[in-house]
């Protein structure tokens, strides 16, 4: 068992996320309680002292998946851990869930079998997907997965300017392609949102009049021919009258949500544009009319899991703090994609960088977030980085600017960036500029600029 403290309140682990969206309503506390920091006042796993390996403050809901992952250990799991426990060093908190996920990787919906689940840091919301699903179950003894048919209407905008319009049968064969889309158009950037969002939906009067717990558009192949198709959990058999609720209310997302419809996607040929009209044929589970094993529903319910929480590029997670980090590295890149972070030390060069962006997925064309960490100058620490600016001679430039930056320096940095128009974005080669021209005059030698700038192409 696993205790947080939140709010003076002890709170014994695991919990559902409906149990935690309860505890917060009864404290008023805002969103971020799935995200926000607790003491861990107590961890007992069959005996052991589990306090002494973690740190004393950890995310809810970090302990929640802790909690969850132990009680999903069966009896030789028990024992490897057990074995192993006297000789583990004290880790971070996602270093302990990623050692659990090792021994465990069943517990969160991955077979076993090949690649292992990964804590990134980022994707605690997709990593807690498996425990939702099983929570639903368990809650609602009815639970089954109802799907929702929409004839849709597909045409393919060729580069010439020329539109064509498909039919079924023809739109099928980019089945892949645009269920790739749509799935993807669903995930968030952030898992602080995910559980904002996850929170407000289930306070819709439909979710809780209904009984309806979840919600995805796809398209899918049936006799031939393409078909949109809601796919939703709900925790009974639905009789007419809630059939007709339901598909109002799928028919006014689908009128109304700009961001979820209507989809279009690149395919070889141009773009392939899909419009879903309004539903038609329902079918339900527990009338016999979809017969699905449960993987298959958890797959049905959450398509992104698996690529959002298999470790498939060897990335190895950094969970230290930034204040512990910057002991060592003052000066450091941060690549973001796909829920994965890497940290770059600067100086660097091409190969480490090409490694990290390999590590996090990032694949040639594909976009990522870069920025450029400083915690000690607040006016470039967490700095986005252009393309122009991520290149490594900019970069290392920087790094011995800043490392050699005297007090006339920073006086200089901070006077160019005060006055930057905030319409424009702060420029790292700028940045070189400055500073090498403050260190150059402060050592007396105007003579020098020419010699220092020849052959230098900083975009001035």
């Amino acid at each position: 068992m696993i205790i947080a403290e939140y709010n003076e309140k002890s709170v014994p682990l695991p919990i559902s996320d409906e149990e935690l969206i309860q505890l917060a309503q009864e404290e008023d506390s805002a969103f971020f309680l799935f995200t926000v920091h607790s003491e861990l006042l107590y961890a007992d796993i069959n005996g052991l002292d589990l306090k002494k390996k973690l740190p004393a403050f950890m995310m809810v809901q970090e302990m929640n998946l802790l909690a969850y992952l132990f009680e999903q250990f069966d009896q030789r799991q028990m024992a490897e851990f057990q074995e192993a426990y006297p000789s583990l060093l004290p880790m971070r908190g996602g270093e302990m869930i990623n050692y659990a996920l090792a021994i465990c990787p069943e517990a969160v919906g991955v077979p076993g079998k090949g690649l292992l689940p990964q804590y990134t840091g980022q994707n605690l919301f997709e990593l807690m997907e498996y425990k939702r699903f099983q929570d639903r179950r368990n809650q609602h003894p009815a639970f089954q997965i109802v799907k929702f048919y929409v004839p849709i209407h597909a045409s393919l905008h060729c580069p010439d300017g020329s539109e064509r319009k498909l039919t079924s049968k023809e739109a099928a064969a980019y089945q892949q392609q645009l269920s790739y889309k749509i799935v993807e158009s669903g995930c968030s950037s952030g898992h602080g949102f995910d559980w904002e969002s996850s929170q407000f939906v289930a306070q819709l009067p439909v979710y809780k009049q209904e009984g309806l717990l979840s919600e995805r558009p796809d398209v899918e192949v049936r006799n031939g021919e393409l078909w949109g198709v809601i796919i939703a959990e709900v925790t009974h058999p639905l009789d007419e009258t809630e059939i007709e609720t339901l598909k109002e209310h799928f028919d006014a997302d689908i009128l109304y949500d700009r961001r979820r419809f209507p989809f279009a996607t690149k395919v070889g040929e141009g773009t392939l544009h899909v419009k879903f009209t309004k539903c038609t044929e329902v079918c339900q589970q527990a009338q016999g009319e979809l017969v699905l094993t449960e993987p298959e529903m958890f797959h049905l319910q959450a398509p992104h899991c698996a690529r959002h929480v298999l470790n498939v590029t060897g990335f190895e997670p950094d969970f230290s703090s930034e204040w512990s980090y910057q002991k060592t590295n003052p000066i450091w890149l941060e690549l973001s994609h796909d829920r994965k972070t890497m940290r770059i030390p600067l100086p660097t060069n091409e190969g480490s960088l090409l490694e990290g962006k390999r590590r996090i997925g990032v694949k040639p064309g594909m976009a990522f977030d870069s920025k450029l960490k400083v915690p000690c100058i607040g006016y470039l620490n967490n700095h986005r980085l252009t393309a122009a600016e991520l290149q490594v001679p900019v970069l290392n430039q920087l790094e011995e600017e800043l490392r050699n930056m005297t007090q006339k320096g920073r006086i200089a940095l901070e006077d160019m960036c005060m006055h930057i128009d905030y319409v424009f974005q702060l420029d790292l080669r700028l940045v070189n500029q400055t500073l090498t021209e403050a260190r150059i005059q402060e050592r007396g030698g105007e003579e020098r600029k020419q010699e220092f700038f020849g052959g230098m192409n900083l975009g001035m």
